[in-house]
């Protein structure tokens, strides 16, 4: 076990690669020289490896063991289950769990049918389980995209922030990869003309009948009142995150492939000109000067541009940069603080709560939150039959009242059944 708490898990942040690589070997290390020989191969200073070897047993990355030194068995299931988390999910995983979502919504939809032939149901313990099973498998639909958008966005941050010029090309195609065999093939399976959007539209049509004729599916009135709302919020929140993903990623796509077509072009043109091949380049047909009777040729002017600010260079030292103390910049609220805020104090109006704490918040970016938190959190909340006004100037909304389910709410039930989807759309002008 680690010696001190806190020393291990900040030390396993600031070399964590060394320590996914001691977990991944899956074999002790017998003695010191091999563990020094294995540190040597993943540390910029080899130098350090001795040092870094007596650091992992000090700290308790490494403990002594029947086969020598190695990660202790809670450590390799952490990492292991950490990478896990961070790993792409295929659009044929995706593509499979629709597809059993799609076996549940038909027996859904034959069941209802059943119990409406025979005047009522007769076996509510078939249907119950049945409706779990559909909500579970739509929660993990929608958790697997979500995990893949921001698997995607970390991607596309680690990008912007390569500053190593040899890194920039490879981490272009990585992006390419995750657009082309990720991202585009999982819009199209739950975008509004995918099968994802048309079985959650069965799932809520079945889902309504049994709310409407509430005397026959009496038993299971309030699991299909529960599963209906999360769908209608839901298929649409998991679209928007997954075309979210995409606006951040398809202008670095776009701009890599056209990068590749240019260098392409310019190692053809050159290799051209070194072996003396001019004819194949062109050059007369393909850099055309256009002759405007009227005015200059338009490259006359570009090379007299060129040809002054030659002659205006001038050896000076570099400029002097003024120092200026940085502005403070309040960072941007997100769902994951309003969560935070929700379970420290809990909420019986999310929409209300958020305007209330955060008074410089406009409506719309308000409304947004609310709608991160319940596609984020869908067990933590509830809907109601409520439907209320907000208002921040120039605006105001309609919306049904949103609620923060605390643990000791599970009797708190919904009476009706709401049309989530309206939530926070109906904006207007105050």
């Amino acid at each position: 076990m680690p010696k001190n708490e806190q020393e291990f898990v900040s030390y396993l942040s600031k070399h964590f690669r060394l320590i996914e690589a001691l977990c991944a070997r899956g074999t002790g290390f017998e003695s010191n020289d091999e563990l020094v020989s294995f540190l040597a191969m993943h540390t910029d200073e080899p130098e350090s490896a001795s040092r870094r070897a007596s650091r992992l047993k000090e700290v308790g990355v490494l403990v002594q063991g029947a086969v020598g030194w190695m990660p202790p068995p809670f450590l390799v299931k952490f990492v292991s289950e950490l990478k896990q988390r961070h790993v792409l999910a295929s659009p044929k995983i995706v593509q499979g769990w629709i597809g059993q979502l799609d076996g549940f919504a038909q027996q859904l939809a034959d069941e209802v049918d059943r119990a409406l032939n025979s005047l009522g149901l007769t076996n509510d313990g078939q249907l119950k389980p049945l409706l779990v099973d559909i909500q579970y498998t739509f929660s993990e639909i929608v958790r697997i995209v979500h995990s893949n958008c921001e698997r995607i966005a970390l991607e596309v941050a680690d990008y912007r922030a390569t500053e190593d010029v040899s890194r920039i090309g490879q981490r272009l195609k990585r992006l390419i990869e995750l657009h082309d065999e990720y991202l585009q093939p999982l819009i199209q399976l739950i975008d509004i003309n995918g099968d994802f959007y048309d079985i959650a539209g069965r799932i809520v049509q079945s889902c309504a009948v049994i709310a409407s004729n509430e005397a026959a599916f009496r038993p299971v009135l309030r699991e299909a009142t529960s599963l209906r709302q999360l769908v209608v919020w839901l298929r649409v929140a998991v679209i928007h995150q997954a075309e979210e993903a995409n606006r951040e990623l398809a202008p670095l796509c776009l701009a890599a492939a056209q990068e590749q077509l240019i260098s392409k072009g310019v190692n053809r043109a050159l290799e051209f000109a070194r072996h003396g091949e001019w004819d194949s380049l062109d050059v007369p047909n393909q850099l055309k000067i256009l002759d405007d009777q009227n005015s200059l040729l338009f490259s006359d002017l570009a090379v007299e541009r060129y040809l002054i600010d030659v002659q205006l260079f001038e050896d000076e030292p570099p400029p002097i940069i003024q120092f200026q103390t940085p502005e403070e910049v309040e960072p941007e609220l997100t769902s994951a603080d309003v969560i935070e805020q929700l379970e420290l104090s809990g909420s019986k109006d999310l929409l209300d709560s958020v305007l209330t704490r955060h008074e410089y918040l406009p409506l719309e970016r308000a409304i947004q939150l609310v709608h991160d938190v319940i596609a984020v959190a869908p067990e933590s909340v509830r809907a109601t039959d409520e439907q209320r006004t907000y208002q921040r100037e120039p605006f105001e909304a309609e919306a049904f009242r949103w609620a923060w389910r605390s643990d000791n709410d599970d009797n708190n039930t919904d009476a009706s059944d709401p049309d989530a989807s309206t939530f926070g759309r109906s904006i207007s002008t105050a």
